[in-house]
């Protein structure tokens, strides 16, 4: 290992494993894997070592969350800008400084060998004209698979240097870029090389020659993550313990689902911002630790401290009526008070135009209805030409008082509900010791930084510095590591993050939604070598006080369930359970069973039941697993469901067509009632004609304003079909600042003739992406499966194809109201065999018939009722079959949903 230069004066630095060349004119002409003795540099007459930029080189972009998401959770690789780039003209070493000359100035590194890593540390600020540099650019080949093949990745060693890339062998590229703005001296960054399987390890002894205070460094965090035992822990998340005499009944009813870890959530024990907590913990995070988190501990449970990490809660008092915190609260627009107003003026007037303000607010929106006028909050509810109207005084425990012509008019930010400190202020970073003290005076274990993710829609360019800084800040001041998770993940966070991979709970698309949970927990850079969740997951996801409320957040049965712990034993992934507190669970029994269910999956994970010999089989996403039990051993065996939307008084479509691939079984069969269309005023979405070519017309239409189809929840629609694979695909928005989520309807064109549709319950997450990729549609999970869309707000529409769908017609778009049905004395035929299920079964309702047990009636939210009767013997599945489902009585549009289930005799081993 040596830094060098040879005859040539080529800049040579050598590790172990990697020979890195930079010519005299400041161009990386070699890279070479030492294992293989092979140069794996990809572009060797054009890759600069360091190139200067006047303005941004690459911007942000987030390939987590839907394009429309105004917000990072996952910083992906960046997109370049097209900024002019200034190449250095010579590259000099000497005396282990490595000086690059540029047309406007000279730039100097100390270079060093510091175990596998060739260490970069800036030397000076970059010229004054600049505005930032990018070094080490660097694209390399190798096989980013083999455990035993080469790697180099970019590795951090403080907050001052932008790792462009997380170090993990699948980028495949190195870069990191320094700022002016920031500061360039003192930045200091690596090139790691090693074995792959040697990368962990590696970047463990680098760490021990970096300073933790001027990096995000943990020893519970990035490559020190899987050492811990508790990053793989599952945990709840909940608010407060409403009885404090309740907490031995709240460990035995944890315990009972492998729950060692509770994750109190900011708002109701604790305010955010300065943290202040409810009385009957005296105010204090140390009447907390002594009522809550000692017992918890001493029970041997971890209590996490879930806050809004920088954010200030509107009730925050400490803060919002601080003249001090009021000048560093971050501002939307300054404006100007026009007249004198006295204290119980209800209108505001300003010199400027106001008319783009306006009072539309939301979870992801940055403006807010509040305004800072001297040291007065008001609230405003009406927007006029030139001012406000309507308006609240004295509000956030500020006073009214008369205010002064010519005084200044703050119109302040918000997002998710909070106030935002203006990005690097004081307050910004007492907001972050705050969380240190409070962790550490509260006896927390863990930390979860939410709504960090906030931050970059107020600081685009520096989000990862400051986030950064924020997170650094707050562990200066732990005197105990937390496990640190946040809502974020910009490369420099992953050094010192825990555990990785939480996302909002699913809503509806429940197995898609998981596997692709999984497949990106196990497949993007950021969770490199991060335990990971498949939480947030909430096991009943319901609504209330819904006339229709199985439409947009279907229930989730016993087989999803299965689903998510043959997933999370497969990667050995923890949960989070929400909505899990008593309150839920007596209202909701279909929770109670099914966390129950899932707590045999989790306490066979946590003693590593099973070898890797089977979890490795249960990583196959076509396949579906459940859990055996045989005389107290546990065992997985393969699953397979079929389903079929059944119009009841239709012949064409009463028939479910299936496949066993498994031997001869009687199924598990469930009949779900499906809402239908009823009578009333439509509304019409598009005007189509069915006799002409469905793309005659417009394949988006907004709707402006909004639609209200509140009382108008489902489509009505005529479809001739073209007797092939083709479909269509539906898709209801409602304005982003809503959310991203969008509702999804299919129509497969597999048919002759005309057809009259009923699409009421939606279909997100249970068709193939594949088949609309060519039409612009990409499943995201933070659209398709977070969230609902409000019926009360819809502002377009728009249709998908899959394939020509020549010959097929689509008749004008309705909305029509949506009711519940019953269906009468429901019955299975097989063609030889009937079975008749004597009962009333109700829209929204479902019977569950296993192969072994009787029949039962369970409505949506999980309570069950005995059928009056079953009439007929059980039947047996071929491999191929077909299930006709009918009925005594029903409505004349009567739908419902026809599952079939059937197991393997065989066991995975």
């Amino acid at each position: 290992m040596a830094l060098y230069t040879d005859t040539q004066k080529n800049i040579i630095l050598e590790t172990a494993l990697l020979r890195y060349v930079i010519a005299p004119d400041g161009r990386v002409v070699e890279a070479r894997n030492k294992l293989k003795n092979k140069c794996c540099l990809l572009f060797p007459q054009s890759t600069y070592f360091a190139k200067l930029y006047h303005e941004p080189a690459y911007l942000e972009r987030d390939i987590h969350a839907d394009p429309g998401r105004n917000y990072l959770y996952y910083v992906g690789p960046l997109i370049p800008t097209g900024a002019q780039e200034i190449l250095p003209q010579a590259a000099a070493f000497a005396d282990e400084i490595l000086t690059l000359t540029f047309p406007t100035g000279q730039v100097s590194m100390q270079l060093s060998i510091v175990h596998d890593a060739i260490v970069f540390e800036m030397l000076d600020e970059l010229p004054a004209d600049s505005y930032s540099m990018t070094f080490m650019n660097t694209a390399l080949d190798f096989d980013c698979h083999d455990p035993n093949g080469f790697c180099a990745v970019v590795y951090a060693m403080n907050i001052k240097a932008k790792p462009h890339f997380y170090p993990a062998p699948v980028e495949k590229n190195l870069r990191a870029e320094v700022f002016r703005k920031i500061g360039y001296k003192g930045a200091k960054v690596a090139i790691l090389a090693t074995k792959i399987k040697d990368l962990r390890s590696a970047m463990q002894r680098l760490n021990t020659c970096v300073d933790p205070r001027e990096m995000t460094l943990s020893d519970k965090g990035g490559p020190h993550a899987a050492d811990h035992e508790a990053s793989f822990g599952s945990y709840s998340i909940i608010s407060d313990i409403e009885k404090i005499e309740d907490l031995p009944l709240l460990c035995e009813k944890f315990r009972k689902l492998g729950i060692r870890q509770i994750d109190f959530h900011q708002g109701i024990a604790f305010r955010q911002g300065d943290f202040h907590f409810s009385e009957k913990y005296q105010g204090q995070a140390s009447g907390f630790r002594s009522l809550i988190t000692e017992p918890l501990k001493r029970e041997g449970f971890i209590s996490g401290f879930h806050t809004y990490a920088h954010f200030i809660a509107v009730n925050c008092d400490h803060y919002t009526a601080n003249p001090w915190a009021q000048k560093q609260l971050h501002t939307q627009e300054n404006l100007t008070l026009s007249q004198d107003i006295n204290a119980d003026c209800d209108v505001l007037p300003t010199l400027e135009d106001t008319t783009a303000i306006n009072t539309i607010t939301g979870f992801r929106v940055k403006s807010s209805l509040y305004l800072l006028v001297d040291e007065e909050i008001i609230k405003f509810n009406q927007v006029n030409d030139h001012g406000f109207s309507a308006v609240e005084r004295g509000v956030c425990a500020t006073k009214a008082v008369p205010h002064r012509k010519g005084a200044s008019v703050r119109h302040l930010s918000h997002m998710f509900g909070y106030f935002m400190p203006q990005i690097g202020s004081e307050l910004f970073y007492e907001i972050a010791r705050n969380t240190a003290q409070t962790y550490n005076e509260g006896g927390f274990g863990m930390i979860y930084l939410d709504a960090l993710d906030g931050l970059s829609m107020f600081e685009p360019e520096f989000g990862w510095y400051y986030a950064a800084s924020f997170v650094l800040e707050i562990l200066r001041h732990c005197q105990i590591t937390p496990i640190l998770e946040y809502s974020t993940m910009y490369p420099l966070l992953w050094y010192c993050r825990s555990r990785g991979g939480a996302w909002d709970r699913a809503q509806n698309g429940y197995k898609r939604f998981v596997q692709e949970h999984v497949l990106f927990n196990q497949n993007m850079p950021h969770m490199y070598l991060l335990p990971t969740t498949l939480g947030w997951f909430n096991f009943c996801p319901v609504a209330f006080n819904e006339e229709t409320p199985a439409r947009q957040r279907p229930i989730l049965f016993l087989d999803d369930v299965d689903y998510v712990g043959a997933r999370a034993i497969a990667y050995n992934q923890s949960i989070v359970y929400q909505s899990i507190d008593d309150k839920f669970l007596r209202k909701v029994p279909r929770m109670v069973m099914n966390i129950e269910r899932y707590a045999q999956y989790e306490k066979l994970r946590i003693t590593k039941y099973f070898p890797e010999s089977v979890t490795v089989k249960l990583q196959d996403p076509a396949k579906e697993y459940t859990l055996v039990e045989d005389k107290g051993t546990y065992h997985f065996a393969e699953t397979h469901f079929e389903k079929a939307k059944i119009y009841m008084n239709d012949q064409d479509r009463n028939t479910l067509r299936g496949v066993n691939p498994f031997g001869r079984q009687s199924p598990l069969i469930r009949i779900e009632n499906l809402y239908t269309a009823g009578e009333g005023p439509s509304i019409e979405l598009q005007e189509r004609d069915i006799n002409q070519p469905i793309e005659a017309y417009p394949n988006d239409v907004p709707f402006d304003p909004p639609l209200d189809l509140s009382r108008n929840q489902a489509l009505l629609i005529r479809v001739r079909g073209n007797g092939s694979d083709d479909a269509l695909l539906l898709e209801l928005r409602h304005p982003l600042y809503r959310s991203s989520s969008k509702a999804y309807f299919e129509v497969k064109l597999n048919f002759q003739g005309e057809r009259t549709f009923i699409l009421a319950e939606i279909d997100n997450g249970q068709f193939a992406e594949s088949r609309y990729a060519k039409d612009g549609y990409a499943y995201a999970p933070t659209r398709d499966s977070m969230g609902v869309v409000d019926d009360t707000i819809i502002s377009g529409i728009r249709l998908f194809r899959h394939g020509s769908c020549a010959g097929a017609g689509l008749s004008t778009i309705k909305a029509v109201p949506c009711v519940s049905t019953s269906i009468v004395d429901p019955s299975i035929s097989d063609g030889d065999h009937t079975l008749v299920f004597k009962c009333v079964l109700k829209s929204g309702e479902h019977i569950e018939y296993p192969p072994a047990g009787k029949a039962v009636i369970y409505d949506y939210y999980g309570y069950a009722r005995a059928v009056d009767a079953v009439i007929g013997e059980r039947f047996s599945l071929e491999q191929g079959y077909s299930l006709h489902l009918g009925c005594s009585s029903c409505h004349d549009k009567a739908r419902a949903l026809l599952t079939t289930g059937l197991i393997s005799d065989d066991r995975i081993e």
